[in-house]
């Protein structure tokens, strides 16, 4: 996790400098063009590299510096204005363009990352949907057979769901899947996926982790699982089926297969079991 944000902190610091760069040659070139050609939007380019990929605050603080370093470069060409306030004046014009564009490129960054974390969201349990999982366990793939790491995936099936919507409620149906998805994500390791791929069946990824460790993982979620069933005296359990790759194939359709397989395998054996596997890929 350190890591990951050393990382972050470094990126934005290169895109900083890149912008200050880019924001000293956009000041330089407006001295020596002069006044009879336009430079002001050209101003603009730093301040939307900041504001995009780095954040609103610094946007803001490139939107002060260029319009002080406009401010600058037209002081230098000694030209006269009618009255001494004018190109001060002519500065918080700019300035608050730029401020405008900075509010409206920071909304419009939030709008998309809102969407975009929608679009991967299952509205309801809040865990990662289908549509992300398969995007998530490509990478995850690509990443264990270049570095042959292990990759472990795991089925999970609600027994008696249907039981219990139809004799407690759908209400109660969908309290007990928000809970189950909360267990597992709570008690999941940070690099670890949980998705809901529809009903009440949800998948796990566990990069790099051996078969035997996998199992107590996942023996250790089941078991807290099943604690929250009896709490609430709901008559669930759960039949899991869980694949260890050591090389694992390109085709993410065919892991879940083999974890789905081993599930029913679970369920055919009276539920409430765990079927797994390790298979080389």
């Amino acid at each position: 996790m350190i890591k990951l944000i050393d990382l972050k902190t470094a990126s934005i610091t290169s895109i900083i400098i890149i912008a200050m760069l880019l924001a000293l040659l956009v000041g330089v070139t407006d001295y020596y063009t002069g006044r009879e050609i336009s430079f002001s939007i050209f101003y603009l380019l730093p301040i939307l590299l900041v504001t995009w990929y780095a954040r609103k605050s610094i946007g803001i603080y490139f939107s002060l510096l260029s319009s002080l370093e406009w401010l600058i470069a037209d002081q230098l060409t000694n030209l006269n204005y009618s009255h001494f306030t004018v190109p001060f004046w002519n500065m918080l014009v700019r300035l608050s363009f730029f401020l405008i564009i900075v509010l409206i490129v920071s909304r419009l960054k939030v709008a998309l990352e809102r969407e975009k974390r929608i679009s991967r969201t299952d509205p309801l349990t809040g865990v990662s949907n289908s549509r992300f999982f398969y995007e998530f366990a490509s990478v995850e793939v690509d990443r264990a057979n270049r570095y042959n790491h292990f990759l472990t995936i795991v089925y999970i099936d609600l027994d008696n769901f249907k039981y219990l919507n139809d004799n407690f409620g759908h209400v109660t149906g969908d309290r007990l899947l928000k809970m189950v998805a909360e267990s597992l994500f709570q008690n999941k390791r940070k690099m670890d996926l949980i998705a809901r791929l529809g009903g009440d069946e949800f998948v796990l990824l566990l990069p790099e982790i051996t078969n035997d460790d996998a199992l107590k993982v996942v023996n250790r979620m089941k078991n807290l699982l099943l604690q929250v069933m009896e709490k609430n005296k709901w008559p669930v359990t759960f039949s899991i089926g869980l694949v260890t790759y050591q090389q694992p194939p390109s085709s993410i359709d065919i892991m879940v297969r083999e974890a789905d397989d081993l599930m029913y395998a679970a369920k055919q054996n009276g539920k409430n079991q765990m079927e797994s596997k390790e298979l080389q890929g």
